[in-house]
């Protein structure tokens, strides 16, 4: 297990292959394993991925406040100085897609591609009702604790909402009750859904690098209209539509790797022709 120091906290971190750096993010309430889910090896990319702080093995946060995507960017830049990556084609899936919006606006000499998968945020805050959503998983684990507060919440509105049309979606809620250091990390599902990638849309069209936007439908927490929205406002992006995993796990992630194995290619010296 591979781990660097930044602001007082051991981040861990996977660190895989050779070539062009390809650093892909995990979702809120994600870890390592779910960016990786979505990659297929490519000979000459070196894949990166790495638990943001108060998710997977990186159990330290900071204080709460510290939930936020400015800061996970940061995270971010010190990942990639510690590594001595001066530029890298840099994604994410769901937060990790904010952090990788927050990134690219702020750190663009970094950035060389994008690649943003299941948009969950505009300009703004996470909508109302998806907020109140992680809201009550954070007040069922302060509250009662992560075992019994799974229990509680099955009886909710918010989870029986989700559990018939989005299965997928209700069994991802039911697993950051799951997580080994939840009665710690609560506070993330309130800071990171209040918090924004950025506040101004007009900033979209400064992106100059290739982007790569990944949408579905069928998901309440990702709209297909966000990556729809961000797809044309931001120039040279190339908007894709993929399975939702409500409706074929399987497929939403063949279809996953194809596409971001089809645009890492184009980073390959001749386009990765003769590989």
């Amino acid at each position: 297990m591979a781990y660097f120091h930044h602001d007082g906290i051991d981040f861990h971190f996977r660190d895989e292959g050779q070539g062009v750096p390809f650093v892909f993010m995990h979702g809120l309430g994600g870890n390592v394993e779910q960016p990786s889910t979505l990659y297929e090896p490519i000979p000459g990319v070196r894949f990166i991925t790495l638990d943001f702080r108060g998710h997977g093995e990186t159990r330290r946060f900071g204080r709460p406040e510290n939930f936020r995507f400015s800061v996970f960017a940061q995270d971010l830049l010190a990942l990639m100085n510690d590594l001595n990556i001066d530029q890298a084609v840099v994604g994410g899936i769901s937060m990790g897609a904010g952090v990788a919006l927050h990134f690219a606006l702020h750190y663009p000499d970094k950035v060389n591609g994008l690649i943003l998968s299941r948009v969950a945020w505009e300009d703004k805050p996470m909508p109302e009702n998806n907020r109140r959503v992680y809201e009550e998983i954070a007040r069922h684990i302060r509250q009662y604790g992560p075992r019994t507060g799974k229990t509680m919440f099955l009886n909710t509105d918010v989870y029986k909402n989700m559990e018939g049309p989005f299965p997928d979606t209700a069994q991802s809620l039911l697993r950051q009750f799951e997580y080994e250091y939840a009665a710690e990390t609560w506070p993330k599902y309130l800071y990171i859904p209040r918090d924004a990638p950025n506040f101004d849309r007009s900033e979209w069209e400064k992106i100059t690098v290739p982007t790569l936007v990944l949408a579905n439908r069928k998901d309440p927490i990702h709209p297909f209209e966000f990556g729809q929205f961000l797809a044309k406002r931001i120039p040279n992006a190339l908007l894709k539509e993929v399975t939702s995993k409500s409706v074929d796990p399987i497929r939403h992630m063949q279809e996953c790797k194809r596409y971001i194995g089809e645009f890492l290619t184009a980073f390959l010296p001749n386009g990765g022709q003769g590989r």
